[in-house]
């Protein structure tokens, strides 16, 4: 089978932000007040994918480069949801992570296996993920949602780029 250049790049694109989501999955445990939805995926994942744009990783021991994608990438600060769910139903057919449903509330969990397959991964950009994923746990997930959507709306500068101005009313 031929892949041409585009359709690799799909691929790899699937894998990197399937390990990413699924390493933050793994830093969390279900409790009564605080389940994973896929709403908080995506705002803790913005601080992965972006965390030379929203967190000082000087003060981190991470080795991820401020890099073209980031900085051009962020611009477009609301998530495409469909690409979440692809990466989730893939992790899902895995049998990685297992969706849960609770009072009209879906939430996402790691499963032993999810475990184990993290558990056999060694590079130095999965430590990286670790150490991000560790910091929104213990920093970022304690905001409310719109706390956190608040502040990647000032830290990536959309509000400011507009003058202060949003869809032509002043903030």
């Amino acid at each position: 089978m031929i892949l041409d250049n585009q359709n690799n790049s799909l691929i790899s694109n699937i894998i990197m932000d399937s390990i990413r989501i699924l390493i933050l999955i793994s830093k969390f445990e279900v409790k009564k007040t605080f389940k994973l939805t896929m709403d908080k995926i995506m705002l803790y994942d913005y601080y992965m994918k972006f965390p030379n744009t929203m967190i000082n990783t000087n003060n981190l021991n991470v080795n991820i480069k401020y890099d073209f994608y980031e900085y051009y990438s962020f611009y477009h600060w609301k998530p495409i949801v469909s690409e979440y769910n692809k990466v989730l139903r893939y992790l899902i057919s895995k049998g990685f992570i297992e969706c849960n449903f609770d009072k009209k509330v879906s939430y996402y969990m790691i499963t032993n296996m999810g475990n184990e397959f993290l558990g056999k991964l060694s590079s130095m950009y999965k430590e990286s993920l670790e150490v991000l994923s560790d910091f929104v746990k213990n920093n970022i997930s304690k905001k409310s949602d719109s706390e956190v959507e608040n502040e990647i709306l000032m830290k990536t500068g959309i509000i400011n780029r507009f003058g202060g101005e949003e869809y032509g009313k002043t903030v």
